[in-house]
C-alpha cells in the first residue's frame, strides 16, 4: 500500500480522500491508515478540529471516526500505535487505548 500526504489529502494507491483540516500524523496498520487531523494555521486549541482521528481503508473510505468508538467529543493532541494498540491523548487530560483488531476501548484513564 503506497501512501502520500499532501496537506489535507491522503492518497492511497492513487485513490484520494480530502479532509477539512491538514493531516498532522498517520500510521499504517495492515490495510488501514489511522489519520490525525490538525489546524496547522493555529496554536489555539479551540481552533482545532473535534474528533480529529479517522480510520481509512485502502479504497480511501472512512471506516470510522474516533467519535464512533469513544462516543464523546474530544480533541486528540497526540496519537501513537504500538503492538496493534492505538493510544490517544485528549486535550482535557484523558488517555484512551483502542485495540485495533476489534476497535474496542481497552483503557480509559485520566492523566496529567
Amino acid at each position: 500500500m503506497e501512501i502520500q500526504v499532501i496537506n489535507n489529502q491522503l492518497v492511497v494507491d492513487n485513490k484520494r480522500i480530502e479532509f477539512s483540516e491538514n493531516i498532522k500524523a498517520y500510521f499504517l496498520i495492515e490495510d488501514t491508515c489511522i489519520v490525525q487531523l490538525w489546524n496547522s494555521m493555529s496554536d489555539d486549541i479551540s481552533q482545532q478540529p473535534i474528533n480529529n482521528v479517522f480510520s481509512v481503508n485502502r479504497e480511501c473510505k472512512v471506516i470510522w471516526n474516533i467519535y464512533d468508538l469513544i462516543k464523546k467529543d474530544g480533541i486528540y493532541t497526540k496519537i501513537t500505535i504500538s503492538n496493534g494498540l492505538l493510544y490517544l491523548f485528549e486535550f482535557l487530560g484523558r488517555r484512551y487505548i483502542i485495540d485495533l483488531s476489534n476497535n474496542s476501548i481497552i483503557d480509559d484513564k485520566a492523566f496529567k
